[in-house]
């Protein structure tokens, strides 16, 4: 058991330093990659990993699975990411859902199920992910929330996960207009 907790250590230590490099940008800082360009980024963003979490198969009450923070120097963007695996049971369904707020569902939701019965447990991979507008300098909260919108009572495991998010300045996003959806986009010229 010690050996898969390094190993889980060491996998979430290299996503996160692929996540942290070439992220954060500041409109005014030097796009090099000098170690001291780096801990910027790194400041700037946030990353935690979990191990398991459970869900009860039916119980609609939404739980926090995992929460992050970040550092944003200005107004902006986060753009919080979360990866793992998830172990339904047959004839259940899992909900899951970024939000600023711990235990409630977001303003956009993943589902996940399993419709059969009389079958062994599905392993399901999931990778999601949402972007955020911080209005002010400030440190942020961002929760990966889960539920089951319907099942036996049997238990949901969410494991193995990574949770990141990384504050992106109002500087470097350029807006495209698709009718009333906003999608930030990040600038060329700034990379």
């Amino acid at each position: 058991m010690k050996n898969k907790k390094i190993s889980i250590l060491v996998s979430c230590a290299f996503i996160a330093g692929i996540v942290f490099i070439g992220t954060a940008f500041d409109a005014n800082e030097d796009q090099g990659l000098t170690p001291a360009s780096v801990l910027k980024r790194i400041r700037r963003s946030g990353f935690t990993c979990f191990n398991i979490v459970y869900v009860t198969g039916g119980d609609t009450t939404w739980v926090e699975v995992a929460r992050v923070n970040v550092r944003a120097k200005n107004p902006g963007y986060v753009y919080v990411q979360a990866s793992g695996m998830i172990v339904i049971p047959d004839a259940n369904h899992v909900r899951l859902s970024l939000d600023d707020t711990s235990a409630t569902r977001g303003p956009w939701v993943f589902n996940m199920g399993d419709d059969a019965t009389g079958r062994a447990d599905e392993w399901e991979t999931y990778g999601i992910g949402m972007v955020f507008y911080v209005p002010a300098k400030g440190t942020y909260t961002f929760c990966l929330n889960a539920d089951s919108w319907n099942g036996d009572g049997s238990l949901i495991s969410i494991q193995n996960g990574i949770l990141s998010a990384t504050w992106i300045d109002h500087r470097n996003v350029t807006y495209t207009d698709f009718g009333d959806l906003q999608i930030p986009v990040s600038s060329p010229t700034n990379h």
